[in-house]
C-alpha cells in the first residue's frame, strides 16, 4: 500500500522571495539566523540535515561560514541570483539510523569533504497573498488566496468588538492588541478574574484569540462565544483564518495556559482540495499536529493533536510503524503526551463504501515557530531544529517500500529580524522515497507550493485539477 508523509516544519524559510519587499521582509532568512544562533551556542551540526542536502540551500558564503553547523555539501546556488537553486544530480547515500526518535545523534563529516544529498533538493515560492499558516498549509493543499486573511496590528476596530459584545452579552473586552499568549494572561489575568471581561486579542497572524480563566468563564461559555465570533462577527472583509479558544488556570503571578483545552475554529477551506480529492479516491487521510484545525478539522479521516515536537515526532513515528489499512491501530501515546491520545478520533468519511488504498499522513511541527521564531530566539530555534535532526534517521529507518516522504515550511519566520512577524520566504523542499530505483535529483525553485499536492496526486493515481505540477 502506498503512503505519503508531508512533514511541515513551522516557520521554516531559506531566504527572501522575489516580493519580500511588499512585505517589510526583503532581508529575511529564517534557516540563516537560526544558524547564526547555532554558532552562538557552539552546538553540535544538524548532521542529518547536511546528509538530506539543507546546506545546498545556502549561498557559497553562508556554506564556508556555517559549515561545522551543515557539513559536507558544496553550494548549488549560483551567485548573485535572485531566483536561487540549481543543484547538480546527485547519488543516494545512506542515512545512519537508530530506534529511539528522541535520542538519535550523528556524526559529522570530515571538514571539508563533500557528499552528495541523499534527498531531492529544491526550495518553493508561495504564490499566495499573504505570509500566514493556513495560507500556506492550503496552498500544499492545492489552493491558492488571491486576498490575503487580514491581520489586526493596531487591535481589532470598534464595529466588530461592538458586536462581539452585543452578540455574546459581555459588557466588555480587555487588551484588544497583538500580544504573547503567555504575557497576556500575565498582563490582563488579574483585571479578567475581577471583572469578568474576556481577553481579546490577536497576534501576527490572522487570528480573532479569546482567553478566558476557567473558574471565572466556563468552558463551553467560551467555546460558544468562539463559535459565534467565527459565524457572526469575523466574517466578510474581516473573515480572519482562525478563531482561537485560549482557556488558562491557576493564580496571580503564575496563570497557565491549558493546551489540552484549546480550541480553533477555522475559515472553511474552499473544495475540491487535496485532501478531499484524496478521500473520493480511497485514500485514508491523516493529521498529525495543528494541520487538521487549518482545515476546520475538515477532510481527515484521522485527527491527532500534539503539544511540542517530540510528541509530533512520535506520533509520526508511530504512525511509520502502523500497518495500514487495520483500524484498530491508532497511535497510542504515554502519560505525558495525554493530549494527542485525548485528541485522537476518527472524522466523518467523505470517501464512505471506497475501498482505502493508500494513505496520507500531514503533519506539522509547530515549535521552530510558536516558541523560538516568534520569540525571537535563534539559539531556541536552532536547537528546535537539532531536535528534528535527531529524529531524522528514525523516520528514515521506519519507512517501508512505496512509501514517499515529503519534508517542507509553510512560510519563514526569522528568528533574528527584530519582528516577532511571519516573513515572506521561499521554504525548503526534500523529497525520499523507499524504492529500489529511486535516485536523488534536483528539483529546482518551484513556481508554487501547489507543486507538493499535484504530485502527492499523481504519485496515487488520483485524478488532479488542482493548482500546481508534480516534480515526479
Amino acid at each position: 500500500m502506498k503512503r505519503v508523509f508531508l512533514i511541515v516544519i513551522d516557520g521554516l524559510g531559506v531566504g527572501a522571495q522575489e516580493d519580500a519587499f511588499h512585505y517589510g521582509d526583503a532581508d529575511a532568512n529564517t534557516l540563516k539566523s537560526a544558524l547564526e544562533g547555532g554558532l552562538e551556542l557552539g552546538a553540535k551540526p544538524l548532521i542529518h540535515f547536511a546528509q538530506l542536502g539543507l546546506g545546498t540551500l545556502l549561498d557559497p558564503e553562508a556554506q564556508k561560514k556555517f559549515a561545522k553547523l551543515l557539513p559536507g555539501h558544496e553550494s548549488n546556488l549560483p551567485e548573485a541570483s535572485a531566483t536561487p537553486f540549481a543543484p547538480t544530480k546527485s547519488s543516494t547515500q545512506d542515512v545512519t539510523t537508530t530506534q529511539d526518535v528522541t535520542t538519535t545523534q550523528g556524526e559529522t563529516t570530515t571538514q571539508g569533504e563533500t557528499t552528495t544529498p541523499s534527498a531531492s533538493v529544491g526550495m518553493m515560492r508561495e504564490v499566495s497573498a499573504g505570509k500566514d499558516s493556513t495560507t500556506g498549509h492550503w496552498e500544499l493543499a492545492g489552493l491558492h488566496l488571491a486576498k490575503p486573511f487580514p491581520t489586526y496590528p493596531d487591535g481589532f476596530p470598534n464595529q466588530i468588538l461592538d458586536l462581539f459584545c452585543r452578540s455574546t452579552g459581555v459588557e466588555g473586552v480587555l487588551c484588544n492588541k497583538p500580544y504573547s499568549g503567555t504575557d497576556v494572561i500575565r498582563d490582563f489575568g488579574d483585571e479578567h478574574r475581577r471583572t469578568g471581561k474576556p481577553i481579546v486579542y490577536t497576534s501576527a497572524d490572522s487570528v480573532f484569540q479569546i482567553a478566558a480563566h476557567t473558574d471565572t468563564i466556563p468552558l463551553e461559555t467560551l467555546y460558544e462565544w468562539c463559535r459565534i465570533a467565527r459565524e457572526e462577527i469575523c466574517t466578510g472583509d474581516h473573515e480572519v483564518g482562525r478563531v482561537i479558544a485560549r482557556p488558562f488556570t491557576g493564580s496571580s503571578g503564575s496563570y497557565e495556559r491549558i493546551s489540552s483545552s484549546r480550541k480553533d475554529y477555522s475559515s472553511i477551506p474552499p473544495k475540491p482540495n487535496l485532501m478531499s480529492v484524496l478521500r473520493s479516491c480511497g485514500i485514508r487521510t491523516l493529521s498529525i499536529g495543528k494541520v487538521a484545525d487549518l482545515f476546520a478539522s475538515e477532510g481527515f479521516d484521522e485527527t491527532h493533536k500534539t503539544k511540542s515536537n517530540r510528541d509530533g515526532l512520535n506520533a509520526i513515528l508511530k504512525t511509520l510503524k502502523r500497518s495500514f489499512p487495520a483500524d484498530d491501530q491508532e497511535i497510542t501515546e504515554s502519560n505525558e503526551s495525554t493530549e494527542t491520545k485525548e485528541a485522537t478520533e476518527t472524522k466523518e468519511s467523505l470517501s464512505a463504501g471506497v475501498e482505502k488504498k493508500g494513505v496520507f499522513v500531514f503533519a506539522n511541527l509547530i515549535d521552530t515557530d510558536q516558541l523560538f521564531g516568534h520569540r525571537q530566539d535563534p539559539q531556541g530555534y536552532y536547537e528546535c531544529l537539532r531536535e528534528i535532526d535527531d529524529a531524522i534517521p528514525a523516520i528514515l529507518k521506519e519507512l517501508k517500500n512505496e512509501d514517499l516522504i515529503i519534508i517542507t515550511g509553510d512560510h519563514g519566520n526569522d528568528p533574528g529580524d527584530q519582528s516577532t512577524d511571519h516573513t515572506r520566504e521561499f521554504v525548503p523542499l526534500f523529497v525520499l522515497q523507499k524504492a529500489p530505483d529511486f535516485t536523488p535529483s534536483p528539483l529546482g525553485v518551484r513556481d508554487t507550493f501547489s507543486d507538493v499536492s499535484a504530485t502527492i496526486l499523481e504519485y496515487f493515481s488520483c485524478d488532479n485539477n488542482l493548482k500546481g505540477q508534480s516534480f515526479l
